[in-house]
């Protein structure tokens, strides 16, 4: 495979397989209690360009197999065969956690490289490079019903190759980058674990404070003065414009019970026009999954508040609408309330009946459950400072989480400059 990018002064283009010679793998038997069983690494040990030594396979395996079928220091694992595209071609170097005899699968292959020619570690950071994945993605073959890395044309995929000891020292400069972003990721992602739990401390430090346990306590059915269920409609195929509206279904209301409508499309249903008043909502209007067919993405029970435009949108039949009496209660006040993650703990697992494959909340049970009710005066201030406090919670998870894009994307950057010589 030819490569045209012009490269510095005394580097060159050379075949991986001139550099590096390859084996494949073995998967041997199940094991006994002789003396010929070892672990074997397999593609699911190779995650993020590392080796995991957890969920090891023990095989038997015949002892003339051992010394050509073992990784020594420095040995590079490469997924050969997979269902998954993500897991072809994913490479790991191996470093021996212990003194015990490590084999490998017949789904990888193990590049061993010359060490008078090539630095492992070098080869090893390529084949992680954007430019090797470029490649990859033209070497794979599915005609066995599994992916499979055509194995003689990944041997002779060019790599830049320096002088060994610029090899050695890009590589060691690569590992101190990598490294560093490590570190930074790992601090990110602790910062981002304590930011996702800011909304949930803050519902339970006013819904469990003192003052909160002397407040009034009624039955949700008290508060509600109007409840509805939602229509799904027809398919629009054909439909004149004047009878497709939009239906808010389970999956537009997130687990934190945010209204999200990404793409109207999606989700049009044909209704008659003097059928659809009868379904539109209005702000303040509450809504309660009652009904799915699965706990992932659905969560029964979640409540997303409409803050749209008034006669808009529809929802659908899997949704019943709710209309508090907003002399007793504040619309928000109650949606913080419904969807505080120990509320949803406390009370929704006990009331969920399965029909025919289907998830279902008995509403007449749902509505018996005692919710606090302090004026209306608090509720307003208890509602102000949730929604300030959240808000601020969200844009810090956002922030870290675009921090830590940004650095999943540095390495590949990184990559891309060091094989062309520019670090």
């Amino acid at each position: 495979m030819e490569n045209k990018q012009e490269l510095p002064a005394g580097w060159k283009w050379v075949k991986l397989g001139e550099v590096c010679e390859y084996s494949s793998g073995i998967w041997g038997d199940e094991p006994d209690n002789s003396e010929n069983c070892y672990f074997v690494l397999r593609s699911n040990n190779i995650k993020d360009g590392k080796m995991i030594f957890t969920d090891l396979a023990l095989r038997k395996v015949d002892a003339k197999y051992v010394e050509s079928k073992s990784l020594k220091n420095g040995d590079i694992l490469v997924t050969t065969s997979s269902g998954s595209k993500d897991l072809l071609g994913k490479s790991a170097i191996f470093i021996p956690p212990d003194d015990r005899t490590y084999l490998f699968s017949n789904f990888t292959m193990r590049l061993r490289a010359n060490p008078l020619l090539a630095d492992s570690f070098y080869v090893f950071l390529y084949l992680q490079s954007p430019e090797a994945k470029k490649i990859l993605q033209l070497l794979q073959d599915t005609t066995t019903g599994l992916r499979n890395l055509d194995r003689r044309e990944f041997m002779n995929q060019l790599i830049p190759l320096p002088p060994l000891s610029e090899q050695k020292r890009i590589a060691e400069k690569l590992k101190a980058m990598m490294d560093e972003i490590d570190e930074a990721k790992a601090s990110i992602e602790k910062q981002l674990e304590a930011a996702k739990t800011l909304p949930s401390a803050y519902l339970r430090e006013v819904f469990e404070s003192p003052e909160a346990q002397k407040w009034e306590k009624k039955k949700l059915g008290e508060v509600i003065k109007l409840t509805q269920s939602g229509i799904w409609g027809e398919d629009p195929f054909r439909a004149p414009k004047e009878e497709i509206f939009t239906v808010i279904r389970s999956t537009e209301i997130d687990h934190k019970g945010t209204i999200s409508i990404k793409d109207e499309r999606v989700a049009q249903r044909r209704v008659k026009p003097e059928t659809a008043r009868k379904y539109f909502l209005k702000p303040n209007d509450l809504l309660i999954v009652r009904s799915g067919g699965t706990t992932g993405k659905i969560i029964l029970g979640r409540v997303g508040l409409y803050l749209g435009e008034p006669d808009k949108y529809l929802f659908s039949n899997f949704l019943l609408k709710m209309r508090v009496d907003e002399n007793l209660i504040l619309p928000e006040f109650l949606w913080r309330y419904l969807n505080w993650d120990k509320f949803l703990e406390d009370n929704i697992p006990n009331l969920m009946r399965r029909t025919t494959g289907i998830q279902n909340l008995p509403m007449d049970e749902y509505f018996s459950i005692l919710i606090p009710l302090p004026p209306l005066s608090e509720q307003k201030r208890i509602a102000a400072y949730l929604k300030e406090k959240i808000d601020q919670a969200e844009k810090l998870r956002e922030t870290l989480e675009k921090e830590l894009e940004t650095l999943n994307t540095l390495p590949q950057s990184i990559l891309s400059k060091a094989f062309r010589g520019e670090i």
